[in-house]
């Protein structure tokens, strides 16, 4: 399995598709591509303030400890943000269930939010996810790594 990080717009395409969420530039993905080189999970991470980013994502591959210290480690150590915001449909049980336990927790509804659905609007904060091990610092992991 291959992570590549960057600005793909197949990777944005590949979450677009499978989300519909919209996809706007400037954008940063993570694309998990298979042995045969399939594209088999996608991030895309878009609307950067500085201290906060919202991630849309597609794909069984996502759930993968080595993809979200990936994703941890540019959200929080690259770009620097304090928070990952994600809204997710309230018809989409499965990344219902799942968001919780990466660590995200549960903000509000956000009424109408896509179209004639709700949305569910969950965040992680960089001290959540130092707590509870959804991520190691890569400064951290090197010195661990040499000890």
């Amino acid at each position: 399995m291959r992570i590549l990080i960057g600005a793909d717009q197949r990777v944005a395409d590949f979450v677009a598709h499978a989300t519909g969420d919209l996809m706007t530039s400037p954008f940063r993905t993570i694309g998990i591509w298979n042995e045969r080189g399939r594209l088999v999970g996608g991030l895309c991470l878009n609307g950067y303030t500085g201290a906060g980013i919202e991630l849309s994502g597609a794909g069984k591959a996502i759930c993968l400890r080595s993809v979200r210290q990936k994703l941890c480690d540019l959200v929080f150590g690259f770009l620097g943000c304090r928070r990952m915001g994600i809204t997710v449909r309230k018809s989409n049980k499965r990344m219902r269930a799942l968001a919780p336990r990466l660590g995200f927790k549960f903000e509000g509804i956000a009424r109408g939010y896509y179209g004639n659905e709700d949305g569910l609007v969950l965040s992680l904060l960089i001290n959540e996810a130092l707590e509870h091990g959804h991520w190691t610092p890569m400064e951290a992991s090197r010195g661990s790594e040499a000890a």
